[in-house]
């Protein structure tokens, strides 16, 4: 600990910095004392010594480092470069910015006065809003980048792909409208649909489409995207809202590669459980994907006389808490309506209402239990319908089914830790340039996160301390052309060393 002492010698009062050590000679806390000034005897205010000029700044280091290499490694860096030779700069310090500190990106202005960047620019609000209109209004240019990134990740394996609602209060966006809120809630909306790597785990592409449209309608248009993309020889791997009879039909016809859940609206589906459920759940067809015993038998099936593989998937463990969820809704929904409560102004109440039959005698209302639907109801809990042209075993139909969480988890930080579960944007070029920001955020901040996963980081760090231990290196700027790094801690060579970045060196600076 570092403090300040004063002494008077001769009628002079000289200031010191008492620094605390340890003293592993004489075992024991002593004090080095470094004279730093004196005062004026007139006003007292502190005149520095010719030998101690305070630093002109401290400014954060470490965290910038770090994403700087990650962003050249990715080769973000160079192709940023390339599309926008004026904007590449200022692109990636917002970005930096929304990962290191996942806050509102009008308030990066303090964080770029606080922290050591190649430019030294500081992003006002006004500046980073007129840089979101030009990046926005610049269509072709953000074309070109995903096409060029799309080849550079070079991504043959698996492409997943999902859809996510962001909320927005602007009624000057025309994208935005009221649809199908997954985070539930009653504002208007987009809808942005993204690619992602299932191999490398990053984000490809993404598109807009209005907040009404419903995911099953996106398909054809994202299939157009990744064949100007040049992403042709993968496979996509879907959930239930993409499948349509119309989806499957147009991706056979164009000789695409597609794993895709089926929703039990479909007849086939339900007579496929049918058909099976006293088979399925026997030794010979169980495995284990990540711990979990599943139960998978494979089936041919016909759309419109094309031929599909179709793997019927059970896990028990996830039926039972289905069914126990159901019926501790249900019994809770016949509760509240003996003790008069209004079903139509409780969603879970209206959507059990159809499982019960509810007379009234006299002053005592009577509930019976409607069987026969709420089997039906339970018949499917536990169940996946996986139709497929590429892959026959069930037990990698799970494992390419659940590999999309990734995606959950990518849509997951891009709204709560990149702040993006609101636009704060009121224009269409604004709005597009805000997303692109994003996009390159959470391609970083998904490389980050596959990293500290490999790494086993996560056992010691979250995501935000690994952060804060790196934001202790500084670098001081003792004049205006001599700059000093802080020492690097062992935790901090240890975080670099797994991320198998270079240690900062003075020279760099």
């Amino acid at each position: 600990m570092a403090f300040q002492v004063e002494q008077v010698i001769n009628g002079t009062t000289y200031v010191y910095n008492s620094i605390g050590y340890w003293d592993k000679q004489k075992q024991q806390a002593r004090h080095k004392r470094v004279c730093i000034g004196k005062k004026d005897p007139a006003t007292g205010k502190l005149i520095p010594s010719k030998l101690f000029t305070p630093p002109r700044a401290c400014r954060d280091y470490g965290v910038y480092y770090l994403l700087t290499h990650i962003a050249e490694n990715l080769g973000l860096t160079h192709l940023l470069q390339d599309v926008f030779p004026e904007l590449w700069q200022r692109i990636l310090t917002c970005a930096f910015y929304e990962v290191s500190e996942k806050r509102p990106l009008y308030l990066c202005a303090s964080w770029t006065e606080s922290t050591q960047t190649e430019s030294h620019e500081i992003l006002s609000s006004q500046r980073i809003s007129d840089l979101l209109k030009e990046i926005g209004g610049q269509e072709q240019k953000r074309l070109d980048f995903f096409r060029t990134w799309a080849r550079h990740r070079g991504e043959q394996e698996y492409i997943a792909f999902d859809i996510t609602s962001i909320s927005s209060y602007s009624q000057l966006i025309e994208a935005v409208e009221y649809g199908y809120n997954r985070d539930g809630e009653d504002l208007p909306q987009i809808n942005l649909g993204m690619l992602f790597g299932q191999t490398s785990l990053l984000p490809v592409f993404y598109t807009l489409y209005q907040g009404s449209i419903r995911d099953v309608a996106t398909l054809h248009n994202m299939m157009a995207f990744a064949e100007h993309l040049d992403l042709r020889d993968v496979r996509y791997v879907m959930d239930k809202g993409f499948f349509s009879t119309l989806n499957v039909v147009e991706m056979l016809k164009k000789g695409l590669k597609f794993h895709v859940s089926v929703p039990f609206t479909m007849s086939l589906a339900k007579e496929l459980v049918k058909e099976l459920e006293t088979e399925i759940a026997r030794p010979p067809h169980s495995f284990l994907v990540n711990g979990d015993v599943i139960y998978g038998l494979t089936n041919k099936v016909k759309i419109q006389d094309k031929p599909l593989i179709a793997h019927i998937i059970l896990d028990e463990r996830k039926r039972l808490e289905s069914k126990e969820k159901f019926l501790k809704q249900l019994i809770e929904a016949e509760t509240r309506i003996r003790e008069g409560d209004d079903m139509e102004d409780n969603d879970q109440m209206k959507r059990f209402k159809k499982f019960l039959r509810i007379t009234t005698s006299g002053k005592k209302v009577v509930i019976k239990r409607d069987e026969e639907k709420i089997a039906e109801a339970l018949s499917h809990k536990g169940y996946l319908i996986i139709f497929s042209n590429c892959t026959g075993n069930p037990q990698e139909a799970v494992q390419l089914y659940r590999a999309k969480d990734a995606v959950e988890r990518a849509f997951d930080n891009c709204k709560n830790e990149l702040d993006m579960k609101r636009l704060r944007v009121h224009s269409d070029d604004a709005m597009r340039g805000r997303l692109f920001v994003t996009f390159l955020s959470l391609i970083l901040y998904s490389c980050i996160d596959k990293k500290m996963r490999e790494k086993k980081l996560y056992e010691t760090y979250t995501q935000e301390e690994l952060f804060r231990e790196l934001r202790r290196i500084k670098v001081v700027e003792l004049s205006e052309d001599h700059t000093l790094l802080t020492e690097l801690s062992k935790k901090q060579k240890d975080i670099f060393k797994a991320f198998g970045v270079p240690l900062p060196q003075q020279s760099l600076l």
